[in-house]
């Protein structure tokens, strides 16, 4: 799975080059997080991503990312005598977010934006199995250009009416990076 996020990284980044007048491309972390423990010494964890972004006009933009989400996932097996044996091991999920954004007009250096869009991801349902599972999602951010083609994103997103035992989290935060062209 991890070659298919690749190759589909790869080429939603080249797509967009090639017919892009006005765009960025971003790497992120989303849900950044980690501690200590004196059993598990330093630990750090968090959701990698890609995105791209087209501006329609200067306040008008659609953006799409695809991240990589990792989640324990339960396991039930039944050993010889029948009892239930409970396991879990990571499973991975590839969200896809899809945006319509208005950028506000701001500093030549900060540039504030709102948004909205469908979430898209093969999450958990409640049965156990797996599904596509579309939701709508809210947006917002600011933008801070280091220079003039080189970004610092700050990112929220916020998913109402997440259904429960989904695997995917209700808000998210994200920091990256973005090359604008």
């Amino acid at each position: 799975m991890t070659k298919r996020f690749a190759i589909l990284a790869g080429l939603l980044l080249i797509a967009t080059g090639a017919y892009a007048q006005k765009a960025a491309i971003s790497v992120f972390v989303a849900n950044p997080g980690g501690g200590w423990s004196s059993n598990e010494g330093t630990t750090a964890n968090g959701d990698v991503g890609v995105g791209a972004e087209y501006w329609f006009t200067p306040g008008v933009s659609a953006a799409v990312n695809v991240s990589r989400h990792r989640d324990y996932e339960p396991i039930i097996t039944f050993d010889p005598n029948g009892f239930p044996v409970f396991t879990t091991h990571y499973g991975y999920e590839y969200p896809i977010d899809g945006f319509v954004r208005y950028r506000f007009p701001g500093t030549e250096r900060w540039k504030p934006y709102v948004g909205g869009g469908v979430l898209a991801v093969h999450a958990r349902n409640s049965f156990g199995g797996r599904g596509w599972k579309f939701q709508p999602e809210f947006n917002g951010g600011v933008t801070f250009m280091i220079n003039r083609r080189l970004g610092l994103d700050f990112d929220g997103r916020v998913l109402p009416n997440i259904p429960a035992y989904t695997g995917i989290d209700q808000s998210r935060f994200s920091l990256g990076l973005s090359w604008h062209f």
